[in-house]
């Protein structure tokens, strides 16, 4: 039921029971091989995130929105060139935003927050995202 090449559209809570049971998203050993945000640039998004005012729209900054999504697009093409599915994990509460963000902006990324993926579910960071210096 999951595919690399299929938009993720479902409920998290539907995600974390069988995430990690796809044969697409783990490797022979079982590994869930990820990406994940620079800490500051996590950091910067949660900030934006709770000074924006709910029901309004997220701003970021354009050039840091540019440099995001196409860290993002190159750290998807990367994972997915070294044979794994493009997996995403962050923080649960910029999960959502980004998640719904990123949906037409980077095909085929998988995103999802450290609370969904099983306690006892092998982690393996294989790329990580700064989008803050990038010229």
């Amino acid at each position: 039921f999951f595919s690399s090449r299929r938009r993720h559209t479902r409920y998290w809570r539907d995600w974390s029971s069988d995430v990690c049971s796809s044969d697409l998203l783990v490797d022979e050993s079982n590994n869930l091989s990820v990406m994940t945000l620079e800490p500051g640039l996590e950091q910067l998004l949660h900030n934006v995130l709770q000074q924006s005012q709910p029901g309004q729209p997220v701003v970021l900054e354009p050039n840091l929105a540019e440099n995001l999504f196409h860290s993002l697009r190159q750290g998807a093409h990367a994972m997915e060139e070294e044979g794994h599915a493009a997996v995403l994990v962050v923080s649960p509460l910029i999960r959502g935003w980004l998640s719904k963000a990123v949906r037409f902006r980077v095909n085929d990324l998988t995103v999802l927050s450290y609370s969904e993926i099983p306690d006892d579910q092998s982690v393996k960071v294989i790329h990580t995202v700064n989008a803050l210096n990038r010229n």
